[in-house]
């Protein structure tokens, strides 16, 4: 031991810093190694949420977009069908017009045809009329020189049913 004292080593004092390091060991166990301890495991607990909040955070969004998605189908889809029925109805509508125009404009050439007709009897009757006045007249002249008054009123009689049955 005296080469040991020589090299200034004190067995007192080497048991006095080891007693010292022992106290201060479980005083720093005590009081600051748990509730360091405890504060890292609150931490990592804290973190593990975190971890698992983002992992539902992102599931959610995850369907989320899904759910956009399919919404935006099912909307481009529905409007696919609207439009469609749309010019469906259109073209409904354009057939059935057209076909309303074609039988007007069938029923206008018709009571244009029948107007037409009645105009041309009532013309034809006109002129038949002034035909027979006409032939009368004439007849009448000629007749008057020729014929007396009686066999002239019987000729223009007889004239005018041939001319009138024609």
């Amino acid at each position: 031991m005296e080469i040991l004292s020589e090299f200034g080593f004190d067995l007192k004092l080497f048991v006095a810093q080891i007693l010292n390091f022992l106290v201060l060991a479980f005083l720093f166990k005590k009081f600051l190694y748990k509730p360091l301890l405890g504060a890292v495991k609150k931490r990592e607990e804290v973190i593990k949420k975190g971890l698992v909040n983002a992992e539902k955070a992102e599931k959610a969004l995850l369907n989320a977009e899904e759910k956009q998605d399919e919404i935006l189908n099912k909307a481009a889809k529905e409007a696919e069908k609207i439009i469609g029925e749309s010019r469906k109805s259109a073209q409904l509508d354009a057939d059935r017009i057209i076909s309303e125009s074609k039988s007007e404009s069938d029923r206008i050439i018709e009571n244009a045809k029948e107007q037409a007709k009645l105009e041309k009897e009532e013309i034809e009757k006109q002129v038949s009329s002034i035909a027979a006045e006409a032939s009368q007249k004439i007849l009448d002249s000629v007749i008057s020189e020729l014929f007396t008054d009686k066999e002239k009123d019987e000729i223009l009689k007889r004239s005018l049913k041939k001319i009138k049955s024609i």
